[in-house]
């Protein structure tokens, strides 16, 4: 009698549904591990940049229940939550983290936010009172989209972040003696 082969499970209902299931949420989790010891530093949270404000607010409450449910299995694991400068320029989602915060009693180190776009100019003032007011919060702040410009050696100089994430395009055109070299090199100045 021959065995059917593997690949098939794939083909029945209970794994399209899976599959649907996956899609429909609104949490996609990607482990960040410590390149020495591969040990999870964190749960990254990817969002979409065009996201309406209910669906910031959902992401931020999911990502922070999800946060209190590791804490209290006694498997704690951080989770780094991005968003547009927009979002967090916006009064309503700052109340709303300060709110979500004060319910969950997490310590401080578990929450991260991670800063996906630059604001323009004239809300840089806006962007920089939002980002201190995380800060007081015991948010942690990830710069995302590294790329080595003037607004973000400006951004690094003024706020403390606990990881920069580098464009993938600046990883790709890292030759020695490149101009991506020298704007990498720029982020030892600043420390």
């Amino acid at each position: 009698m021959a065995q059917a082969p593997l690949y098939q499970v794939l083909s029945h209902p209970e794994s399209e549904q899976l599959k649907a299931w996956e899609i429909n949420q609104s949490l996609h989790y990607q482990l960040v591990l410590r390149a020495n010891d591969q040990v999870t530093e964190f749960v990254f949270c990817k969002s979409s940049q065009d996201q309406t404000i209910e669906e910031a607010s959902r992401l931020l409450k999911e990502g922070v229940q999800a946060v209190t449910y590791w804490h209290y299995l006694a498997k704690p694991h951080a989770i780094l939550l991005s968003f547009s400068s927009q979002r967090l320029t916006q009064g309503s989602l700052m109340k709303e983290l300060e709110e979500v915060l004060l319910a969950c009693h997490l310590p401080i180190g578990f929450i991260y936010i991670g800063i996906e776009d630059r604001p323009p100019l004239t809300e840089m003032a806006i962007f920089d009172q939002a980002l201190k007011q995380l800060k007081r919060m015991g948010i942690l702040l990830h710069l995302l989209n590294f790329e080595g410009n003037k607004i973000d050696c400006e951004l690094l100089a003024r706020h403390q972040f606990t990881h920069i994430h580098l464009k993938p395009d600046l990883i790709r055109q890292a030759i020695p003696g490149s101009p991506c070299e020298k704007k990498c090199s720029s982020i030892n100045t600043l420390y």
